[in-house]
């Protein structure tokens, strides 16, 4: 295929993708956010999709995943600084913050992050957090900001490059470093994948030549 094909049918899948995650998102932002009812659309069904839209996402350069993900952020209606009262409630919920003793899924997983003495992030803005809990909910069937994920962001030197004036991790620098661990992962995966079909092809053609070599038998 001639490469300026290629180029262009990988941003028009990049694209197609994008149009699909933004819609996810909106519709998650209503069902567990707003609690609005969306039609034909429940949590688990968005979980799918989300799913099914990572999984089909080529191997790319972090900025090009990065702009699917600006499209899911623009679903989200997130903005830096600008949460409505209904997200911040969402989030206050969601971290456990008016519940004593209660640490919730996400409490732990953004509780390592912030407050070592060798950490250079302090805390987290609220649009950041907003960030990591959607995928967390979204992502059950595809993992995204998984442990493996969060411990790369506990590193000092990755942390320097998220964090504002204040020390808190941002959600610009965030999405960027997201885009560049996902940009890692896809590209591993789907050479896993060639590797696994290499090795199935291989079987397959190991069984139909023993195959022929009995049947030549007397």
């Amino acid at each position: 295929m001639h490469p300026t094909v290629a180029t262009q049918l990988k941003a028009f899948n990049l694209a197609a993708i994008a149009d699909g995650l933004q819609p996810v998102a909106e519709a998650w932002l209503k069902l567990c956010v707003e609690h609005l009812p969306v039609r034909d659309k429940t949590v688990e069904r968005l979980q799918g999709d989300y799913r099914d839209l990572m999984d089909s996402l080529p191997v790319s350069d972090p900025a090009e995943i990065e702009g699917v993900l600006r499209r899911y952020t623009r679903g989200l209606r997130l903005r830096e600084g600008r949460l409505t009262a209904t997200q911040a409630k969402f989030l206050t919920e969601a971290l456990g913050l008016g519940s004593y003793g209660v640490a919730t899924d996400l409490y732990q997983y953004v509780a390592p992050l912030s407050g070592r003495s060798e950490s250079p992030a302090q805390g987290f803005s609220a649009a950041s957090v907003f960030y990591i809990a959607s995928h967390r909910s979204l992502g059950l069937l595809w993992p995204s900001f998984t442990d493996e994920f969060r411990d790369h962001l506990c590193a000092p030197p990755v942390q320097q490059d998220l964090i504002g004036s204040r020390g808190e991790v941002l959600l610009e620098p965030l999405l960027r470093e997201h885009s560049r661990w996902l940009a890692r992962i896809i590209e591993q995966q789907k050479a896993d994948r060639a590797d696994s079909d290499d090795d199935e092809m291989d079987d397959r053609w190991v069984d139909g030549y023993d195959g022929a070599i009995v049947r030549q038998l007397p």
